[in-house]
């Protein structure tokens, strides 16, 4: 009962935070997009070149660029570039 009182308040709080909020998506192309996010899977370390390659092709576009990479271990112990989440951060 405590955890349903609590979870309802949270939601509560959380609808009437969120109204103050207003956000409009839009549908672009890659030519006339500003902001690129690349999500890849960095497993396999012969797809980092590629990667790094169309960062660099899209940067030059006057792009911005955010990438995240996922490594299908459970303790990945590399040092990317990139910003990264393995197993150990997926439920």
């Amino acid at each position: 009962m405590f955890r349903d009182l609590r979870r309802y308040f949270y939601q509560y709080f959380l609808d009437k935070e969120l109204k103050h909020f207003s956000r409009e998506a839009e549908v672009t192309n890659l030519k006339e997009a500003k902001y690129v996010g690349v999500l890849f899977n960095a497993t396999d370390s012969n797809h980092l070149s590629i990667i790094r390659d169309y960062v660099k092709k899209l940067t030059k576009q006057k792009k911005k660029v955010k990438v995240l990479a996922f490594i299908d271990e459970k303790n990945p112990n590399t040092n990317l570039e990139f910003k990264l989440f393995s197993r150990k951060n997926i439920n």
